[in-house]
């Protein structure tokens, strides 16, 4: 079966917790199971403004994940069948 192939815009504590960890199949802690939905997803690439985020999260877990700092190069070099846009809840801002 093919992968579906998914990218990710925002990667914040959420778009790690909830999407890419679990895309990936990352178990983010001892004895807690969490979904793995790395044999029906593969992560093609990672757009964030920050793009040293994306190289610490590479280096944390051995991937070696696209990371791209714009939504355009993002799309056209990954071509995936899924974008998932992770912007931050209002409790996020520090109100400056």
């Amino acid at each position: 079966m093919k992968k579906t192939k998914y990218a990710i815009s925002g990667l914040s504590v959420r778009g790690l917790y909830h999407f890419v960890m679990p895309i990936l199949g990352i178990q983010p802690w001892e004895n807690v199971s969490s979904n793995d939905f790395s044999d029906f997803a593969e992560l093609v690439g990672i757009h964030d403004i920050d793009l040293n985020r994306i190289t610490a999260f590479n280096e944390k877990t051995g991937h070696n994940i696209p990371g791209f700092s714009t939504l355009e190069a993002l799309l056209e070099k990954t071509i995936p069948d899924v974008l998932i846009v992770v912007g931050p809840v209002p409790a996020d801002y520090s109100g400056t």
